[in-house]
């Protein structure tokens, strides 16, 4: 309801809604991306582990992408652009 009041208010006008887990399992993270991939095969996966933890996820769109050393970064809906100006940007 929060979201359908922010669009017909104006403050939104598109809202992409998400979803975040967090547990401990022995699973490995290898295991958990296979296991999301078999059900949602999107082109758009990532895993991204460290020493301590790990981080599995999937996305319509193309979030980041590296190549030859550059990093590009493709904004999906719902990211504002910045102002040139310091009071205007400090406000967004």
């Amino acid at each position: 309801n929060k979201i359908k009041e922010a669009i017909f208010s104006g403050d939104a006008y598109q809202v992409v809604l998400s979803q975040c887990f967090t547990k401990r399992t022995a699973a490995s993270p290898v295991s958990i991306y296979r296991a999301i991939r078999s059900l949602n095969p999107s082109p758009y996966m990532f895993l991204i582990t460290n020493k301590n933890s790990a981080v599995v996820g999937a996305s319509p769109e193309m979030l980041v992408r590296l190549r030859n050393g550059k990093l590009c970064y493709r904004p999906i809906a719902g990211t504002r652009p910045r102002s040139s100006d310091q009071i205007t940007d400090e406000r967004l």
